[in-house]
């Protein structure tokens, strides 16, 4: 049986605990999501005595994405938890270590928002942008993902 449940922020690392006490010892994931407004964070752990699954799910404001962490709980949430908070710009109150892993600018914006534009989209030609202007009755098309003031900002203001 796969039980899941939502939490509110402030609740977050009360309900992971609670779920430990429970017996669910093994981390399983801890992702996070990009949904605009907020980001999602998606936690799924494991009782290994019975094999059932527990995951536990909150959402916190784009604005001040917080939450404490789990590392003290997990100590394999401690290496999700620097991901996430990298690519989605997610602070974890009271991580152990909150280095970065893998982008060595810290100038960089978190790669997976969806506000984040990826200088390798706005450099590579869309094929379906070549095949407009080839046939020139069509109206350039932009890659997926990829906004026309991200285009405009990269080629100084004019596209």
């Amino acid at each position: 049986m796969i039980a899941h449940q939502i939490v509110p922020p402030d609740e977050w690392h009360a309900q992971a605990q609670g779920a430990v006490g429970a017996g669910f010892t093994f981390l399983d994931l801890l992702a996070g999501i990009d949904r605009v407004e907020e980001r999602e964070l998606v936690l799924r752990v494991v009782n290994p005595e019975n094999d059932e699954a527990r995951t536990l799910i909150t959402r916190v404001p784009a604005s001040d994405p917080r939450v404490p962490s789990l590392a003290d709980l997990w100590a394999g949430a401690a290496w999700q938890e620097r991901e996430i908070s990298e690519m989605f710009d997610v602070v974890f109150d009271g991580h152990p270590d909150p280095r970065p892993l893998l982008t060595r600018d810290e100038s960089t914006e978190p790669p997976l928002l969806k506000s984040t534009a990826l200088p390798e989209r706005l450099s590579t030609p869309w094929p379906g942008a070549a095949e407009a202007q080839e046939r020139k009755r069509r109206r350039p098309q932009l890659p997926p993902g990829v906004r026309q003031e991200w285009v405009d900002e990269a080629s100084g203001g004019s596209a």
